[in-house]
């Protein structure tokens, strides 16, 4: 009767079903745990049918006969039990019943089930709005499915799938890697590749017919994303009048922005047999101080990849851009693909086929691997910045930096680099001797004339020491940069408990607040007035005036480069050759692109030039704020002083023990590493005539 009850029941034929359960009940009235079973059979079929209080009690009543708790029948009947409270409604109780359920497979080293059990306590938690608590079950659930069954299978994709709408739901980072893992483990990379036609007419439709008969990698690769794209998706996309699919739209302006970048890059080189990585642009040729017009290409670049980042945040800004997540994870899947060493060999010969041949060459397969991990690193930080809302990436507090961002800082430095040189040395050097036959090219023309009226000397305000770095032979522009260098550092510092200070558009916005503030801290104070013995002093302290040596240094440093900027500013004539030679145009265009996209937090080796963004102002604050600089500066020599006669004082009672020698040692230390490499900034002088 009850084998019959069950061959009615996977038929659908719940009532009969029942009637025969309840016969069978009424034969085994002896048999608890039969009757137990039965029960079991009969919730799921209430279940089944929506009557779910008929269910709990069935339910509950086949474990109060269970003889034997901690069996894989009674795990099974909490399972079903927890199940039907959470259509109820009824969460505690059912991560009540899936919790005991959980502990039995567990012991019973069941991992398929204590996975899915895992799973089902999450959602549980998700219905509950309690995420950190359903992450947690997710993540487990992940790790067991990992472990029995591979990263390849349809439980898998359905955990990662939760996960990731949790992720989405709490605006919390990993959403869209969620989303990419579940695709892959859906085994979604199971077709073949794109036609040679097929990409030949997307990239048409994407980015213009004039693209297709360049050899632009980029063009391909993401012609190539968006149709497998196409292909993952369970339901045929819907395509617009001119042959792009609906999902694609909100991508277009940026894939043609990375394009127009790749091809800006090619420009003065598609003559060239070989092009080498264009795509990640370092093929970009670099200014030649003696060619007039030879900066053309790196700026060219610099205006395109800034077109890059804006079209990033327009997309960003974009409202219903929070929908297409799952859209960004399979362009991040497709990208993976083309990458992975067997499933995107097909992939990458089809685009490579697709691209205009040189000399009866092929392209090699090993460019479109490096350039789809190129643009799939440029996607990550895209999802990044998604998901954080921010227009700076990074999780857990460390930034992210992507290759494009890192590109774009190194060349606007470049750039600054060379205008300043431009504006402030004198002419490069012939590469020949003057002879008869071969005269010497004049390349005045190439500098403006602020080199025929300033030159440097050794300051002669600080006394003379061997130990520190002389910087009055060394070239004008050299000199200023690291000027700014140490400005930028002296503000950062000062200003670093104020978190829109140097990314709000102004660096020196908040300089006016600065006050002489490096004193002594006063644990030293106490040792310099005997109240404590040194070797009172804890790590942290020690560490905490180390910080003041440097910051005492840095603070004296700044102040002299201030001085030199103010002094070569008013020089007579200087500012006049500058305005003669087109100003600072140049300078604060480039400048301002690295405030704009925030360069100044990726790339530290040109962050100071952000200051040049707006010349004008920049020196007003420094005239304004050099009484406040100087102040610092003397409080700092102040506080150097001390720290210099604490030690003294304590290296003259000789051998104190092991911790006061080691405290002494680490500040000495620091002393002399601040005083040597602190730069001695040089007095600007006229030029004498016979120097010129």
């Amino acid at each position: 009767m009850e084998s019959i009850g069950s061959i009615h029941c996977e038929m659908g034929n719940f009532v009969t079903a029942l009637e025969l359960y309840e016969k069978a009940m009424n034969e085994m009235s002896v048999r608890k745990k039969n009757i137990s079973l039965v029960l079991q059979q009969v919730g799921k079929i209430q279940y089944q049918m929506g009557e779910l209080d008929k269910a709990i009690s069935s339910f509950i009543q086949s474990l109060e006969l269970r003889e034997n708790c901690q069996s894989l029948q009674c795990a099974d009947c909490l399972f079903d039990l927890g199940l039907t409270y959470r259509l109820k409604s009824k969460f505690d109780n059912a991560i009540e019943s899936y919790d005991k359920a959980l502990q039995i497979y567990k012991l019973s080293d069941n991992k398929l089930r204590e996975a899915e059990t895992l799973e089902l306590i999450g959602i549980v938690h998700c219905d509950c709005i309690q995420y950190d608590l359903a992450l947690k079950a997710f993540a487990e659930s992940i790790r067991i499915r990992k472990i029995t069954s591979g990263n390849e299978n349809i439980d898998l994709c359905n955990s990662f799938h939760n996960m990731g709408i949790v992720k989405n739901n709490t605006q919390s980072y990993g959403a869209t890697k969620a989303f990419t893992d579940a695709l892959w483990a859906e085994k979604a990379l199971s077709f073949g590749a794109p036609s040679k036609a097929s990409i030949r007419q997307r990239c048409i439709d994407l980015f213009g017919s004039a693209v297709w008969t360049v050899p632009c990698v980029a063009s391909r690769i993401l012609s190539c994303v968006s149709l497998v794209v196409d292909m993952i998706s369970k339901e045929p996309p819907t395509l617009q009048a001119n042959g792009v699919p609906k999902w694609l739209l909100p991508f277009i302006p940026l894939l043609k922005a990375y394009v127009d970048a790749e091809i800006a890059a090619m420009e003065e080189d598609l003559d060239r047999t070989i092009n080498f990585c264009v795509f990640d642009f370092s093929s970009i040729s670099f200014p030649v101080d003696m060619e007039i017009g030879s900066n053309h290409q790196l700026e060219t670049m610099i205006t395109s990849l800034s077109k890059v980042l804006r079209q990033m945040r327009v997309i960003l800004s974009a409202n219903h851009f929070s929908d297409s997540k799952i859209e960004i994870a399979k362009i991040l899947l497709a990208l993976h693909c083309i990458a992975a060493p067997l499933e995107g060999e097909m992939l990458r010969k089809a685009c490579a086929e697709t691209m205009p041949t040189r000399n009866g060459m092929e392209w090699p397969q090993s460019r479109f691997i490096t350039a789809a991990e190129f643009y799939r690193a440029e996607f990550e930080v895209f999802v990044t910045l998604l998901e954080s809302g921010s227009e700076v990436p990074s999780v857990h507090g460390v930034i992210l930096s992507n290759p494009l961002t890192q590109r774009l800082g190194t060349l606007c430095g470049s750039a600054v680099r060379f205008h300043l040189r431009r504006l402030f040395d004198p002419p490069p050097e012939a590469y020949t001797i003057h002879h008869d036959l071969n005269h010497i090219k004049d390349f005045s023309d190439c500098r403006a004339e602020t080199f025929e009226i300033v030159a440097m000397c050794s300051s002669d305000d600080l006394p003379a020491n061997e130990s520190k770095c002389t910087l009055w032979d060394s070239a004008i522009s050299y000199v200023f940069s690291l000027a700014l260098r140490y400005i930028y550092a002296y503000v950062q510092f000062y200003n670093k408990d104020n978190s829109n200070n140097l990314t709000d558009g102004n660096v020196l916005k908040d300089m006016s607040n600065i006050t002489s503030n490096i004193s002594l801290i006063s644990s030293l104070e106490n040792v310099l007035h005997g109240a404590i013995d040194f070797s009172a002093l804890s790590a942290r302290e020690i560490r905490a005036i180390i910080g003041d040596i440097y910051a005492s240094y840095n603070s004296i440093t700044a102040t002299q480069a201030a001085d030199f900027i103010l002094d070569l500013f008013s020089f007579p004539g200087v500012l006049c050759a500058i305005q003669k030679a087109g100003g600072w145009t140049d300078i604060e265009r480039i400048s301002g692109t690295i405030v704009e996209h925030h360069l100044d937090v990726h790339c530290e080796n040109e962050a100071h030039f952000a200051l040049l963004s707006d010349v004008e102002y920049f020196i007003h604050q420094l005239t304004s704020n050099q009484m406040s600089m100087t102040a610092t500066s003397v409080s700092s020599r102040a506080a150097l002083d001390n720290i210099t006669k604490c030690l003294q004082k304590v290296t003259e009672q000789g051998d104190c023990g092991d911790i006061v020698n080691d405290n002494v040692r680490h500040l000495l230390a620091a002393l002399y590493d601040g005083k040597s490499l602190s730069p001695e900034f040089p007095d600007v002088i006229e030029l004498l005539p016979d120097e010129t």
